[in-house]
């Protein structure tokens, strides 16, 4: 087998795609799409390796061995010194969830199913992922996967087609599209499946093993035409990087912008002034370091996030990558050039990775067998992070259905054994988390408790994701306007409780206004989660992101639930914290600093629109009442903060949820709410 040319304007594209990247690791506001940063490595990958295991076998030529130790020799020593790296960090300063999570991590890389791990446990674009230190080593899992099976099917397929290098180019353009088909068909389910797994990301390396089979020399002859295509190609993929975000499903339709941008310019950018930009000397020597600066990257940013008391700035996380360049520069020079040039024997290279894979596995799997190794912790630490053990309570199988819609039920044993009276209480998982208050509570009231939750229809149905069809909504119109009300009654429900996390979904108006769904505490804590995008329906079938559209879409919904005929609290907005609450009481106590608490100003300004939404429709709606909560957490006087502790005890346990002693104050005031309604209606 022959190398291919050298060619620096890859390089160069190789630093587009790494510093897209980085540029969304970090956080930057306007690089929302650098994700398909990745996108232009599996184009890059495809052109080169599966072209050279093409040309191999069209010479007759192409090694099995050659080829598996040349991919071990670049990918295998580095990730495992990465992962060495980054063990002594995570042993200080991560959680024990996470470092279990980590362990798991470590493992999955080693096998080379990173990708496979991620796809059963978060999603690409969920909470907590900027906190993993190898959540990236997903796209060396899709990689090496293509590794493993390309040169076998294509050396399947030469063997069967024999001299017909049509039939083997013919199968190869069917399996890259019947790939994308997937793809896009798997655009309609939620993430992740569709975002991690191979089967729907073939497609892309493919895409450029097929420009490395199929066009060489066929542009040499129209300079003009190339230039502009080039050009044309190097503007959509720099568009693509502000321009896309995490809302657009991937890989989907839009996947082809970066794709195939990054096809036109392996084909057209030589002896362009596009080609000339990306040979560049800056441009080469950032790509030489591409694969050390993907691999460390997100570790540091990773380790940073978790290292430090708040939030750290994108402007910070980038001025943290000019070391990390050095630290790339130095493993390129002094270890992976050697390791790849041969200058370290195949034998023994493969003895002490295997010592070393061995080594990071048993560890990976020893965290994960310990729960992350929580004897790492004070006694004290371990109580504060006990509190996450009070996570929202799941439903049981118990439903009815009603109206076409299912509607689940637990929580029969919270309120009392012979109730007087009994609410029915929804929500998102600002309901689930008050099922331990409530059990602290209510027992010992007159109150019965049927918590109920509503499987096919959304918690707030007038609100939808933009692609949701028509016919739902209508459903569940005719659920809530119609069916819901005497359901109730059928069960002798005397009150609705409705307890949701309104600010979230309500204040998002798109990708483009994230900051406003984000929750930032105006003190270093800043939300580390993505926006749902959501759009609000009116009763005329239209649907837009702005606020005007949202309020008409809360408005009829209230409307609905005042129609049940029965009392309906609606718990205000719990206070969010901004930060994971018992984590952030650990790093206090090792590093330094007060209490967890955040200005009450920062939850007026996060809730004064849903806020007055709410007051607005108590105002206009008899059997709609508002139920305040700040005053539970919060000094709400001017300048006032609001604790997310008590008695140096967490009451959270995460950045929003309440934990059993928060949920307690809640529940309390909601007896309290609802005895005074009885009181004032007799009878109920």
């Amino acid at each position: 087998m022959t190398d291919q040319a050298y060619r620096p304007d890859i390089d160069g594209l190789r630093a587009v795609a790494v510093v897209s990247v980085i540029l969304f690791h970090a956080g930057v506001s306007w690089a929302g799409g650098g994700f398909v940063g990745v996108d232009v490595f599996f184009v890059i990958s495809g052109y080169l390796v599966g072209g050279m295991v093409l040309a191999g076998l069209d010479r007759g030529d192409f090694s099995f061995r050659h080829f598996f130790e040349r991919r071990f020799r670049r990918i295998v020593p580095p990730l495992l010194l990465t992962m060495a790296l980054c063990l002594p960090f995570g042993w200080f300063w991560m959680m024990p969830d996470p470092f279990q999570n980590f362990g798991q991590s470590m493992v999955a890389a080693t096998l080379s199913a990173s990708n496979l791990l991620f796809e059963r446990t978060i999603n690409y674009f969920s909470p907590g992922v900027e906190e993993m230190p190898l959540v990236h080593t997903w796209s060396l899992g899709v990689e090496e996967q293509f590794y493993l099976s390309f040169p076998l099917l294509a050396w399947l397929l030469y063997r069967w087609a024999r001299d017909g290098r049509r039939r083997v180019d013919a199968v190869l353009l069917l399996v890259t599209l019947a790939s994308l088909a997937y793809a896009i068909w798997l655009t309609r389910k939620p993430e992740p499946a569709s975002f991690y797994l191979p089967l729907q990301r073939f497609w892309e390396l493919l895409i450029g093993t097929l420009c490395a089979r199929w066009t060489a020399g066929r542009l040499q002859g129209n300079r003009t035409q190339r230039e502009l295509l080039a050009a044309a190609a190097l503007g959509l993929l720099l568009l693509a990087v502000p321009g896309l975000d995490e809302h657009i499903p991937w890989p989907g339709p839009w996947t082809m912008l970066p794709v195939l941008a990054t096809a036109v310019l392996l084909v057209t950018a030589p002896g362009t002034r596009v080609g000339k930009v990306l040979s560049s000397a800056p441009l080469v020597w950032i790509g030489l370091l591409s694969y050390g600066l993907y691999l460390l990257h997100q570790p540091v940013m990773a380790f940073v996030r978790l290292r430090l008391l708040d939030s750290p700035s994108p402007e910070l996380l980038l001025a943290l990558m000019l070391p990390t360049v050095l630290l790339a520069r130095l493993s390129l020079l002094h270890f992976e050039q050697p390791v790849r040039k041969a200058q370290v024997p195949i034998k023994p290279l493969l003895w002490a990775c295997g010592v070393a894979a061995t080594l990071l596995t048993a560890t990976g799997l020893l965290l994960h067998k310990t729960e992350g190794l929580p004897q790492r912790l004070t006694p004290q630490e371990r109580a504060w992070l006990s509190y996450e053990g009070d996570g929202v309570t799941r439903l049981s199988r118990t439903s009815h259905e009603v109206g076409g819609v299912h509607i689940g039920r637990f929580s029969d044993n919270i309120g009392a054994s012979s109730p007087a009276h009994r609410f029915a209480w929804w929500g998102d998982s600002h309901a689930d988390m008050l099922n331990h208050g409530m059990q602290q509570v209510f027992p010992a009231s007159t109150w019965g408790v049927h918590y109920l939750r509503f499987g096919d229809c959304k918690h707030i149905p007038t609100l939808m994701a933009p692609q949701a069809d028509f016919a739902d909504w209508k459903r569940c119109e005719q659920f809530f306007s119609r069916d819901l009300g005497p359901f109730l009654r059928d069960k002798q429900i005397d009150a609705v409780v409705v307890s949701l996390r309104w600010s979230y979904g309500l204040s998002s108006m798109g990708a483009k206004d994230e900051p406003r769904c984000l929750f930032d505490n105006q003190v270093g804590g800043r939300e580390t989660t993505r926006c749902p995008l959501k759009v609000g329906v009116t009763q005329d079938n239209r649907r837009g992101h702005d606020r005007d559209h949202k309020a008409q879409a809360l408005q009829t919904w209230l409307g609905w639930l005042d129609g049940l005929g029965v009392p309906v609290v609606l718990v205000a907005p719990v206070p969010e914290v901004g930060w994971h609450v018992p984590e952030q009481m650990i790093k206090r106590s090792r590093y330094g600093g007060g209490p967890v608490q955040t200005p009450y100003s920062a939850y007026l300004k996060r809730h004064a629109w849903v806020l007055a939404q709410l007051d607005s429709a108590t105002r206009q709606h008899a059997n709609l009442h508002l139920m305040p909560v700040a005053d539970l957490f919060c000094d709400t006087r001017p300048g006032g903060w609001c604790r997310a502790e008590a008695d140096r005890q967490p009451l959270y346990f995460d950045d929003d949820h309440l934990n059993e002693r928060g949920g307690a104050r809640v529940a309390s005031r909601i007896l309290q709410t609802l005895d005074g309604l009885a009181a004032a209606r007799k009878p109920l």
